[in-house]
C-alpha cells in the first residue's frame, strides 16, 4: 500500500464561477481594509486560498482581475434610484438622492473605488468612471425633460450634490465637516434631512418641456399656503395639479 498517497491532502478543485466569486470576495475584503492600492497579487491569492497559477488561467493580470471586478460597480448609481413613474420628477429626484447615501453608505468598496478614481487616473479608473455615468444615461434624460427650463441646471445642481455626497462619506471618518460629524447617525440625518430640502429650493419652478408656464398661479399659491389657506381653496383658485402643490408644501 502506498501510504505516501493515502496521506497527501487533495486539492480543492473550485469550478470557474466559484473561483470568481471566491476572488471577488476576498478582494471585497481586502480593499476594505488597504484600499484598493492595497490589493496586490500576494494578498489576494493568500486570502482566495488560490493558487497563481490558478489566477493566470483566467486573468491576464492584476489589471485584468481589477477591470473585471470593478464592473459589478458599473450600475450602481441606477438601483440606488427608487423610481416611481407617476411619482412627480422632484420626488424622484429626492428618492435618488436619500438612496444613494444609503446605498454608498452600505457599500465600503464603492467608496474605496471612488476615493481611488479621485487619487490616481489610470485605465481602469478612468473606464469605471465613465461607465458609470454612461449607465446613467436614460436617469440623466429623463430628469432633464421632466425638470427643464431650470435657473439652475439641473445636471449642474445634481452633479454638485452628487459630488457633495460623495465626499463627506468618504471623508466621514477623518473629523467633522462644517461642525457636522457625518460619522454619527444624527450627522446623516441631517444630510439626508437637507438634500431634498435643496433640491425642492432649486428646482420647485422647473417645468417640463411643453409644459404650460404656471409661474404665476405658483408664486400665488406660496402666498395661499404662507396664509395658511386650505388646499383645497388654492387648488381651485390656481388650477394647480396636486403633483405641483405637493413640491410647494
Amino acid at each position: 500500500m502506498d501510504t505516501q498517497d493515502n496521506n497527501t491532502p487533495k486539492r480543492h478543485r473550485r469550478k470557474k464561477a466559484d473561483l470568481e466569486q471566491d476572488l471577488f470576495n476576498a478582494a471585497n475584503k481586502i480593499i476594505k481594509k488597504h484600499g484598493f492600492t492595497g490589493l496586490t497579487m500576494s494578498r489576494l491569492m493568500r486570502e482566495a486560498k488560490a493558487e497563481n497559477a490558478v489566477f493566470y488561467n483566467r486573468y491576464k493580470d492584476m489589471n485584468d482581475f481589477l477591470d473585471k471586478f470593478v464592473r459589478n460597480y458599473d450600475y450602481w448609481l441606477n438601483d440606488s434610484l427608487q423610481f416611481n413613474s407617476e411619482a412627480h420628477p422632484l420626488e424622484n429626484a429626492k428618492n435618488l438622492m436619500v438612496g444613494l447615501i444609503d446605498s454608498l453608505l452600505e457599500s465600503n468598496t464603492m467608496q474605496k473605488l471612488i476615493a481611488w478614481e479621485m487619487n490616481e487616473k489610470n485605465f481602469i479608473t478612468q473606464r469605471a468612471a465613465q461607465n458609470r455615468d454612461n449607465n446613467s444615461q436614460l436617469i440623466i434624460e429623463y430628469f432633464e425633460k421632466a425638470l427643464a427650463n431650470c435657473k439652475v441646471s439641473f445636471n449642474v445642481g445634481t452633479a454638485v450634490m452628487l459630488g457633495g455626497i460623495y465626499y463627506l462619506i468618504i471623508h466621514r471618518e477623518l473629523g467633522t465637516f462644517n461642525n457636522i460629524d457625518f460619522s454619527t447617525p444624527e450627522g446623516i440625518a441631517k444630510l439626508k434631512h437637507d438634500i431634498p430640502l435643496m433640491l425642492e429650493q432649486l428646482y420647485q419652478d422647473c417645468q417640463s418641456e411643453g409644459e404650460e408656464d404656471n409661474s404665476k398661479e405658483t408664486e400665488i399659491a406660496r402666498r395661499l399656503i404662507k396664509n395658511n389657506v386650505e388646499r383645497k381653496i388654492i387648488k381651485e383658485s390656481t388650477g394647480l395639479a396636486d403633483e405641483i402643490l405637493d413640491t410647494l408644501y
